[in-house]
């Protein structure tokens, strides 16, 4: 699963999500305000069934996505991306907190 933010233009980003099952990407998007500077995520799990969640003050969460994975191991790799399409670029940082 892959979770990322995108910069589309000075009105609005996206939020995205990837799980990918047997060779087949499945894409999620959220539109957020483009003057958002920090969202936090949360993932869950319980077996192979997985909840991606974010925040945009890190208290208050809104679900992403509920997802099954078909081959979840017992450790999972979970990343975080950020891009920002065409010929533009910026600075990210990421604080990973707790996992």
């Amino acid at each position: 699963m892959k979770s990322s933010i995108e910069y589309e233009n000075k009105e609005f980003q996206h939020l995205g999500s990837v799980v990918i099952n047997s060779g087949y990407s499945d894409w999620v998007t959220t539109e957020i305000d483009a003057n958002i500077k920090q969202i936090w995520y949360r993932l869950s799990r319980r077996e192979d069934n997985f909840c991606l969640e974010c925040s945009e003050d890190g208290v208050k969460y809104k679900q992403m996505r509920i997802c099954y994975m078909s081959k979840a191991n017992d450790e999972i790799q979970f990343g975080v991306y950020a891009c920002s399409p065409e010929d533009s670029s910026f600075k990210a940082t990421f604080n990973i907190s707790q996992i």
